[in-house]
């Protein structure tokens, strides 16, 4: 594997807090990321063509996301602790590859890309794994981050290489293991939900993590779907039959973890929210005022500082934040949308047609703020909070 730029400070020590970029940067603006643009970065798969009508690239452009890893990555022959931006995409006839990348640690000064792992060749084809390695696919937003375990759950396999199909299958990867040693990735199918519709990675699956119950969650669109549970402390399934006729197709869901409630925005803008702590409920709309991003892909994520979501319009400068009444649940107080439109700052490209995802993501440990990563060959950008 090959990794970039300088990493003095990060081997098994406590991680750098603030790197002068971060220092560099305003509050309430956004800057681009140093060497963070994948495509000049020179860890890009150069190598034998896994398969595809597309490079690397479309683990980007394919209708694919990211998670924002805060516990640290293994490359280089050495763990390295920090936060990172990872990548994992591609699938149908757009890419075979199945390899990760991950931009950081985001408390260097110079954070770099890497690449944690080469593509299996010959590339698995038309099954959900081969020889323990998994399929490349879409991954929309079936991507959550385990930090208790430092782990990627991949929750089914949508669009995979090379027929587009789908399985009903849960991968996990390890950001710890050297892949030079053992396969870092782990299968978890046991009672793994059917998300109907050809699987549970239909590109309709939005969901989402709570980090203070440390599950994962996910919902299909249709009637007669399911809810589907991660439990991270277990590693065990759990799901539940579900109404959801939503159209939420290139959306991306977050949970509000003070309330427990999985949130997410219809094409047509309207946001729906499930409660957690009552899965056989029904889906419901809360009401809210203020002006929201509107009608198109939007993506979610929950700042769990301030307590609110956080959302962005595929385009421009302007973030919007959604704060839930202090009784959120259905039939309870109406919910507020607000924004913010930086006066200075950096500009983030406009979003890839084919969506963000996990792509757009909240830090909100030390380095607060938002990370984006709208295309492939434009920087990754932090709004600082």
């Amino acid at each position: 594997m090959i990794s970039r730029g300088p990493n003095t400070a990060h081997g098994r020590g406590s991680p750098v807090s603030a790197p002068a970029w971060y220092t560099a940067a305003n509050t309430a603006e956004w800057v681009a990321l140093p060497g963070s643009t994948l495509t000049t970065s020179g860890v890009g798969w150069a190598g034998t063509n896994p398969g595809g009508t597309g490079g690397y690239s479309t683990v980007v452009t394919a209708w694919s996301g990211g998670v924002l890893n805060t516990v640290g990555c293994y490359y280089g022959g050495a763990f390295h602790a920090g936060t990172f931006m990872v990548l994992f995409g591609g699938g149908h006839g757009d890419y075979a590859g199945n390899e990760l990348y991950a931009y950081g640690p985001l408390e260097d000064d110079s954070p770099a890309w890497h690449r944690l792992t080469d593509p299996t060749i010959p590339a698995p084809t038309n099954v959900a794994r081969l020889g323990g390695y998994p399929v490349s696919r879409h991954t929309y937003d079936t991507l959550f981050y385990l930090p208790t375990l430092n782990k990627m759950l991949c929750m089914g396999v949508a669009g995979n290489y090379s027929a587009g199909n789908t399985f009903n299958v849960g991968d996990l990867f390890d950001f710890a293991a050297d892949p030079g040693s053992v396969n870092p990735w782990t299968t978890n199918d046991t009672s793994f939900p059917a998300f109907n519709g050809g699987g549970v990675g239909v590109y309709d699956l939005v969901g989402g993590y709570n980090a203070a119950t440390g599950k994962a969650w996910g919902i299909g669109k249709g009637n007669s779907q399911m809810l589907g549970v991660f439990d991270a402390p277990t590693e065990t399934w759990s799901s539940y039959s579900k109404n959801n006729p939503n159209a939420a197709s290139r959306s991306k869901a977050a949970v509000d973890a003070t309330h427990n409630i999985l949130v997410f925005m219809g094409l047509s803008g309207v946001v729906y929210a499930q409660d957690l702590a009552s899965p056989t409920s029904s889906i419901y709309a809360p009401t809210c005022t203020g002006t929201s991003p509107g009608a198109g892909d939007n993506v979610l994520e929950w700042y769990s500082v301030t307590g609110r979501f956080v959302a962005w319009d595929r385009t421009g400068k302007t973030l919007y934040f959604l704060t839930p009444g202090a009784n959120p649940a259905a039939g309870g107080d109406s919910w507020t949308w607000t924004s913010t439109t930086p006066a200075g700052g950096a500009t983030p490209a406009a979003a890839h047609a084919n969506g963000t995802y996990g792509r757009f993501r909240v830090n909100n440990g030390t380095l607060r703020g938002v990370v984006l990563m709208p295309l492939h060959n434009q920087p990754i950008y932090f709004y600082k909070f």
